[in-house]
C-alpha cells in the first residue's frame, strides 16, 4: 500500500506560505515550526530564505491524495 502522507518537509512549506500570507515575520515562524515538528524542523535559515520567497510570490508544489467520498444512495419516492 502506498504511504499517502505528505512529508514533513513539506507541510513545513505549507505552514510557511501561511504564515507569510497572514503576515507573521520569519522569526515568528521558525519558533511555530519548532514547537510542532522539534527535531524535524527545516533550519533557520532555509525557514527565512523560504519566507522570503513565498513573500516574493514563489508557491511551493505540493500533490495532495486524491480523497473519494462515497455517498449513500438516496431513495426518490
Amino acid at each position: 500500500m502506498a504511504d499517502n502522507s505528505v512529508s514533513a518537509c513539506m507541510e513545513q512549506l505549507v505552514v510557511m506560505t501561511f504564515h507569510v500570507n497572514e503576515g507573521v515575520k520569519p522569526a515568528g515562524t521558525y519558533r511555530r515550526l519548532q514547537a510542532q515538528y522539534g527535531d524535524e524542523t527545516l533550519s533557520r535559515s532555509n525557514t527565512f530564505e523560504w519566507c522570503k520567497r513565498f513573500k516574493d510570490g514563489v508557491r511551493p508544489s505540493v500533490t495532495i491524495p486524491a480523497v473519494v467520498v462515497h455517498s449513500p444512495q438516496q431513495s426518490f419516492l
